[in-house]
């Protein structure tokens, strides 16, 4: 299956400060997902962020935060992008067919996220080897 990028989205997903410490290899989902972020970038792919209740799990990672587009962040309060209206209405209003998906909390945010994507017809891409849970 190939990715089109002038028709898809890179989508970073609640990779955290509070968060990394507990994740499992949590080194490794930061430095493939920031390497899939310049890569993004490169191909003219828009990258967004979620943020899961920043105030109490801290922002997105500092060696992510210097790769990342801040016009792409998205706060929420959900465990889906999706559930939440503006990360949803921000994620729409690009309309990609294609969602390629990292992050933190696979069993729970990232999860979530792709089948709700998956859910309105669109291809979803999460990368094994840029995800993890605790």
């Amino acid at each position: 299956m190939l990715i089109y990028p002038n028709s898809s989205c890179l989508l970073v997903v609640d990779i955290q400060e509070k968060l990394a410490p507990a994740i499992h290899e949590a080194e490794a989902v930061v430095a493939n997902a920031r390497w899939l972020v310049e890569v993004a970038k490169l191909a003219k792919v828009p990258v967004l962020t979620s943020e899961q209740y920043p105030k109490g799990l801290g922002r997105t990672v500092k060696e992510l935060r210097d790769v990342l587009p801040e016009d792409g962040y998205m706060e929420k309060l959900h465990f889906s992008c999706m559930s939440d209206p503006g990360c949803n209405e921000k994620i729409n209003s690009l309309r990609p067919n294609q969602v390629i998906i990292v992050g933190m909390e696979a069993h729970v945010c990232v999860l979530q996220t792709a089948i709700q994507i998956k859910q309105q017809a669109r291809e979803v891409f999460v990368v094994s080897d840029a995800v993890s849970s605790r």
